[in-house]
């Protein structure tokens, strides 16, 4: 394992990507870093326990910002590697990076720019997912432009001041969790009071890991790289897919709802809000139900993947 030189300057944000056998993606991620508008970074890329050729695929970069640090155990979800990266940055300001998500070249700047002007001790920027159901929808938009319990927010979108995670604490385990790590720690924060708010532009563009079976076993890489091409550009990129979203919108979709799906949608509002007032995240309750048991999303997603059950 490579140690981070601690012989320079503090940079202004530490980015950890989490990593686990996709080096032919990372690479494209690693990529979307590079051509930041702010260079003023760090990259922490954690392993966990990666058998593949990451540490090549990192080394080549030849870039003394970018380090590699492999777990020797592997954890099975990020929680580890992410907590592991986090508490050796350096940085003024803190992002986590999935290894198959991607930022457009304005991100770090949009966000840093957002947490600058408004003192909030974390942005999420807006995010694209692409998913087996939609060709791309940003998903993560809040009229109220700030964190609210019952949206999710990935943490590929965040940039936070590093003091807010050195209070909050570690991310908790995915296996002693209902709800996905990232979001029960950012409920948490929710909770402990700290501003959370919206930098209002499209800078994130994820692929769901689970679109198509077994993608980490497969080494799939085709469409991301096909949507890599894209995100050069990011003022065509943002027009073109705001564009296509509106254009593919189905007006009698847009039309009134049937009372009964209106009851329907305003009931899961208010035993959302109800699980909020008690201070239990509502998708914890939802995975609860849906998996019962704690990591069983995690085992879910992992068998999506292809990747061998714990």
């Amino acid at each position: 394992m490579e140690n981070v030189s601690l012989t320079s300057a503090p940079p202004r944000v530490s980015i950890v990507i989490a990593t686990y056998n996709r080096s032919n993606v990372l690479a494209l991620t690693l990529r979307t870093v590079l051509w930041q508008t702010v260079s003023d970074w760090e990259v922490l890329v954690v392993g966990d326990a990666c058998t593949d050729d990451t540490e090549s695929v990192v080394k080549s970069f030849n870039d003394p910002r970018i380090q590699f640090l492999n777990l020797t155990e592997n954890c099975g979800e990020q929680s580890g590697p992410n907590n592991f990266g986090a508490i050796r940055a350096r940085g003024k300001f803190l992002a986590w990076l999935n290894h198959d998500d991607f930022w457009l070249p304005d991100h770090l700047e949009r966000a840093l720019a957002e947490l600058e002007s408004t003192q909030a001790d974390l942005v999420f920027a807006l995010c694209e997912r692409i998913t087996a159901e939609s060709h791309g929808a940003v998903f993560n938009a809040t009229p109220v432009g700030c964190y609210d319990p019952s949206m999710f927010a990935p943490a590929s979108c965040w940039v936070l001041r590093r003091e807010l995670f050195l209070e909050i604490g570690p991310w908790r385990s995915g296996w002693r969790l209902f709800l996905v790590p990232s979001q029960d720690w950012l409920f948490r924060a929710w909770r402990a009071g700290k501003k959370l708010l919206l930098c209002p532009h499209l800078t994130v563009v994820a692929i769901a890991s689970d679109k198509n079976d077994k993608s980490y076993a497969r080494r799939e890489v085709d469409e991301h790289a096909a949507l890599f091409a894209r995100l050069g550009q990011p003022q065509n990129f943002r027009v073109t897919e705001l564009t296509r979203q509106l254009t593919n919108a189905n007006p009698e979709a847009l039309k009134a709802q049937p009372a009964d799906l209106l009851l329907r949608e305003l009931g899961k509002r208010i035993v959302r809000r109800f699980w909020i007032a008690l201070g239990i995240h509502p998708g914890t309750v939802r995975y609860a139900l849906r998996t019962r048991k704690k990591g069983g999303g995690i085992d879910s997603l992992r068998k999506r993947r292809g990747l061998p059950q714990k």
